[in-house]
């Protein structure tokens, strides 16, 4: 029987800054950071964990589990443009347009690995991203433009 000691043990926190706290006293080391969210996951009732080996410890998140460091762009045979997204812990992932949207506060978010995480964008992400963005004159609305598709982009608590 597995022991659940662990769960009594304070969680971890992840700020909306991305930083990484331990009772209380930041983890300023670079490489525990990025173990920690190499081993992030969620368990089966969508709390986040970080497991190393056998070892196990809840995560609060703040905000964000992960950040968007910068978009990557690809095209296909038929020459259509298809976007990644360079995380924080170092994957390229896939970008889904439908699954972006601008938060209340105008921080820019998507969702990633099968749209389970939330990903925050940095100014430069976004920046990168912004180019595939136009307004509706006059109506003020946003959309994504990729390839051929165009895609509105909703603004509010995703």
């Amino acid at each position: 029987m597995e022991q659940d000691w662990w769960k009594q043990v304070p969680p971890l926190i992840l700020d909306r800054e991305g930083r990484w706290y331990d009772q209380g006293v930041q983890v300023t080391s670079p490489r525990l950071a990025e173990v920690l969210l190499t081993h992030l996951n969620k368990d089966e009732e969508g709390r986040y964990l970080v497991m190393v080996g056998r070892e196990k410890r809840y995560v609060e998140v703040e905000d964000a589990p992960y950040r968007a460091l910068g978009i990557e762009i690809a095209g296909d045979v038929e020459g259509s443009e298809r976007l990644f997204v360079r995380l924080n812990n170092g994957d390229l992932e896939p970008f889904d347009p439908a699954t972006f949207w601008i938060g209340g506060d105008g921080t820019p978010y998507c969702r990633v690995k099968d749209s389970l995480h939330k990903v925050r964008f940095t100014v430069e992400a976004y920046r990168q991203l912004s180019a595939f963005i136009t307004e509706e004159v006059g109506a003020g609305c946003y959309f994504l433009h990729i390839g051929s598709c165009r895609i509105p982009v909703p603004v509010g608590d995703g």
